[in-house]
């Protein structure tokens, strides 16, 4: 593909830098300048996320495509009702797309727990996401995951940016630690702010 060609010494326009080459396949931003919690906003995602439908690449198959999501605020309310653990003051959840095999499951969880508690910090929940798979396509539904959601604490005492360090190391240091010997855990996110609603461009 031919790289458009760009002027390094243009100024910088808000976040696009055109000196800057590098792109991605298409992003869109959802925000309410009054600092509202509401649904609507991940509704309005959501229709977002079905027009960039034509950046997410499909084969033969159109039920199966590129895999997408949004992030959003962490939702306190939803977690307290859906979760069946106490909320600790400071936490983070995070998205992990696991094996659907129960035996390989449960040898990454105890991974992701042995060495997130390395770096003190506590796996006090895992939550299986309930999922629609329905108008996937076959190439789909062989790869799908088993989608959890950890729920991980300080087990020490942390500022909140010591506490979102550890998440990232701790994180870094499953995948590392997996890598080669087990199947790969792509996680979506894990924060202490934000969590991530996967889906697709073709299921939303």
């Amino acid at each position: 593909m031919t790289k458009p060609q760009r002027d390094a010494n243009a100024d910088s326009v808000g976040l696009a830098d055109p000196a800057d080459s590098r792109s991605n396949c298409g992003v869109g931003v959802v925000v309410d300048l009054d600092d509202g919690a509401t649904h609507e906003t991940v509704a309005d995602g959501l229709d977002l996320l079905i027009n960039l439908e034509h950046r997410g690449t499909t084969g033969a198959e159109e039920a199966t495509g590129d895999g997408a999501g949004i992030l959003i605020q962490r939702p306190d309310d939803f977690f307290s009702d859906v979760v069946d653990a106490a909320l600790p003051e400071r936490y983070a959840a995070g998205t992990v797309f696991m094996p659907r095999d129960a035996a390989a499951r449960q040898g990454l969880m105890t991974i992701f727990e042995r060495t997130l508690a390395e770096r003190g910090l506590d796996v006090f929940h895992w939550r299986a996401v309930p999922t629609d798979n329905g108008d996937l396509g076959q190439t789909a539904l062989d790869s799908e995951p088993d989608v959890r959601q950890v729920f991980v604490a300080p087990d020490e005492e942390m500022s909140a940016d010591e506490f979102d360090r550890a998440l990232y190391v701790g994180r870094r240091a499953v995948e590392n630690e997996v890598e080669s010997s087990a199947p790969s855990v792509p996680t979506a996110s894990t924060s202490a702010r934000w969590t991530a609603r996967p889906s697709s461009t073709r299921d939303c």
